[in-house]
C-alpha cells in the first residue's frame, strides 16, 4: 500500500506540514523525478510507503483511529459558514487547523473571493487531514459540485497505466446499485445506469 501522489504532492508542498512527516514512512522512496520514469520503473523508484496506522509501541495492529476529530469540528464549522455567506469565518477555521497542522509557524489567513473558492480549499483540506480514512467519496460526492470539481483528481502518474483514470462526479457509478435482495423485498427502481 502507497499513498497516491496527488495526496502526497499537497503535503510535500507545504513548508512544516507536520502531516507530510506522520503519513510516510521514512523507509518510503520518494523521487523528485518521478514524472520522467515510464510507468513500471515509476512503480519501482517512487514508493510513498503509508505510515498513518502504523501501530502504537511496535505493537503490531494496535493503532489510534480517531472517532471524533477536532480538525473535523473545524470542517463542520467551515461548511457553515461558507453556508452563511462568512467567508472570513471559514477561513479561520481552515486555517485553525493549518496553523496546528505546521510546525515551523502559523500560516497566512486564507482569503476566498466566493464561495466555490471556499468549498474547494475545505475540500481540499478534508482531502490531506482526513487521507485513508474513507472521507473522499463522500465529500466529493456532497461537495464537489459546489467547489467547481468536476471528476475525481489522480496525479497522471498513478494512473498512467490504466485505461479509466478519472471519474466524472455526475457518474452514474459515484451513486451505488440498490442490492437485487433489497429491490426483491421492496418495491425499489434500481439506481439509473445498472
Amino acid at each position: 500500500m502507497d499513498l497516491g501522489r496527488a495526496v502526497f504532492n499537497i503535503l510535500d508542498n507545504v513548508p512544516g506540514d507536520v502531516r507530510r512527516h506522520a503519513y510516510i514512512d521514512p523507509t518510503s522512496k520518494v523521487d523528485p523525478n518521478y514524472q520522467t520514469y515510464p510507468f513500471g520503473q515509476y512503480l519501482l523508484n517512487d514508493v510513498l510507503c503509508i505510515d498513518k496506522y502504523s501501530g502504537k509501541s511496535g505493537a503490531e495492529l494496535n493503532s489510534d483511529l480517531k472517532l471524533f476529530r477536532l480538525s473535523e469540528m473545524y470542517f463542520i464549522k467551515a461548511e457553515c459558514r461558507v453556508n452563511a455567506n462568512d467567508l472570513i469565518g471559514a477561513a479561520q477555521r481552515i486555517k485553525a487547523v493549518r496553523d496546528a497542522r505546521n510546525y515551523i509557524a502559523p500560516v497566512a489567513l486564507p482569503v476566498y473571493s466566493n464561495a466555490t473558492q471556499a468549498w474547494n480549499d475545505i475540500l481540499k483540506e478534508r482531502r490531506v487531514e482526513l487521507v485513508l480514512e474513507g472521507h473522499r467519496y463522500l465529500d466529493l460526492k456532497r461537495m464537489g459540485t459546489l467547489a467547481g470539481v468536476t471528476k475525481t483528481e489522480r496525479d497522471p502518474k498513478d494512473v498512467e497505466g490504466y485505461t479509466n483514470k478519472e471519474i466524472n462526479i455526475t457518474d452514474y457509478r459515484f451513486t451505488l446499485p440498490i442490492p437485487a435482495d433489497e429491490i426483491n423485498a421492496n418495491p425499489l427502481q434500481q439506481n439509473p445506469g445498472y
